[in-house]
C-alpha cells in the first residue's frame, strides 16, 4: 500500500484498532515483542510504520523516549491528538519530499 492508500483507509483502520479489534497485535505480537525488548526505561525507541501511534505510546509509557514514523499524513494528524509522555511523531514520505530528519545518533 502507498501513501494515498493509507490516507484513504485511515479512518477505517483507526476505527478497527481503537475498537480493540486488532487481536493479533494485542494478544500475540505485542506481548512477544515487548517481552523481547525488555526494559525500555531511558532508551530511545523508533517505531517505524507506527500508524496511529498505538505502540509508540506504549513505548513511552514504559519509559522510552519514543519516536513514531509513518508516511500517511492522515495517520500523523490522528497521532497528534493522542500524544502523551515522551512521544514524538514525524512524517516520512517516499522520496523524502516532506520528511523530517531524525538524527543518526538518536538510535
Amino acid at each position: 500500500m502507498g501513501e494515498k492508500d493509507w490516507d484513504d483507509a485511515a479512518q477505517t483502520w483507526l476505527d478497527f484498532v481503537r475498537e480493540g479489534k486488532d487481536y493479533h497485535r494485542d494478544e500475540l505480537n505485542n506481548p512477544a515483542t515487548f517481552k523481547l525488548i525488555g526494559n525500555m526505561g531511558g532508551q530511545a525507541m523508533l517505531d517505524m510504520a507506527c500508524g496511529e501511534g498505538y505502540n509508540t505510546r506504549i513505548l513511552a509509557r514504559q519509559g522510552a523516549e519514543a519516536v513514531g514514523i509513518d508516511f500517511s499524513e492522515k495517520m500523523r494528524v490522528c497521532q497528534e491528538g493522542r500524544r502523551k509522555g515522551k512521544v514524538r511523531y514525524t512524517l516520512l514520505c517516499h522520496g523524502r519530499r516532506r520528511s523530517q530528519r531524525v538524527s543518526r545518533r538518536s538510535f
